[in-house]
């Protein structure tokens, strides 16, 4: 009766472990620095603060306020495994952007453009909390943040990537497995008594 038991312990920690959270690493910029990110392009006015026009939650958050068209912004290799998962972040204009300037933010996954703001500033907005889901590759997946604007800076804050809620089943297709596990169960023990 032991190795069923066992089976089963050892089929919940596979599947916990399969659906273990994939870490951006210092995604809420908490270290007060760029730490486990790698900073591209023109990045001379960028850095982490704690000024609260920066910060969605927490103590700091990042500035980036790169004013020439090739933009600036941070990446990282995130580990992930396949499956799907919810990446979620929050972003702003500084409160000095000018009405009518241009600029972007884009955010990457995996090499693919998923989210563009190229809106030109109309007046003070406050935060954008955004959540897109991604699928992982079963490899280390590379997120970017690329931002450009031609008056003032960009906040980012409280980037997250978590496993997206598992699909509850329909009835009657967990009816069968379960059925054949009871039959697996039945037989091996009755088997065991004849023996």
């Amino acid at each position: 009766m032991r190795w069923p038991i066992r089976a089963t312990v050892g089929t919940v920690l596979v599947l916990m472990a399969a659906t273990s959270s994939a870490q951006v690493t210092n995604g809420g910029f908490e270290t007060g620095n760029f730490s486990g990110w790698t900073q591209f392009g023109n990045t001379g006015a960028d850095g982490v603060t704690s000024d609260g026009s920066y910060v969605a939650e927490g103590s700091y958050g990042a500035r980036f306020g790169c004013w020439l068209v090739a933009g600036s912004g941070v990446q990282q290799a995130v580990p992930t495994m396949l499956g799907t998962y919810n990446l979620s972040f929050s972003y702003r204009w500084s409160e000095l952007y000018a009405a009518g300037s241009g600029g972007y933010f884009r955010v990457y996954w995996d090499g693919a453009q998923i989210y563009e703001d190229a809106t030109p500033y109309t007046s003070t907005t406050g935060w954008f909390h955004k959540t897109f889901a991604v699928t992982g590759s079963g490899s280390p997946t590379t997120l970017r943040f690329h931002m450009y604007n031609d008056w003032d800076y960009y906040a980012l804050d409280n980037i997250r990537l978590d496993p997206a809620p598992a699909a509850v089943p329909e009835p009657a297709l967990i009816q069968l497995p379960v059925l054949l596990g009871l039959s697996g169960i039945g037989l091996w023990r009755r088997r065991r008594r004849t023996a």
